[in-house]
């Protein structure tokens, strides 16, 4: 007998996702976006009114935050809660996949 898939919403498979840059998850309440770098590239200076995750999947990239411009290195399978009310950037130092996750403040 066979389980039967009892989810509610679409499943999304991450490491299948062809672009570079998409929306994957959108509600009321926060946004997910699925990130991918080329080694060397990354994202420019950021901020939201808003707190925040990043989600390394594959990589490894350097996340830096803040006015004082703290640099944190991630690699795949590693995550950190972020501020993003105060400005945040990313370069990837090898090709990576990343999943950014943004709850709004009310």
């Amino acid at each position: 007998m066979r389980a039967r898939n009892r989810c509610l919403k679409e499943i999304i498979d991450i490491l299948e996702i062809d672009s570079k840059n998409q929306e994957i998850i959108k509600n009321d309440f926060f946004t997910i976006r699925y990130l991918y770098f080329d080694a060397g590239k990354g994202l420019t200076t950021q901020h939201e009114n808003a707190m925040a995750a990043v989600q390394v999947i594959e990589g490894r990239i350097t996340f830096v935050h803040g006015k004082d411009e703290n640099a944190c290195s991630m690699q795949g399978g590693t995550t950190l809660e972020f501020d993003a009310r105060e400005t945040y950037s990313i370069i990837a130092h090898e090709n990576s996949k990343i999943l950014i996750t943004i709850v709004p403040i009310k």
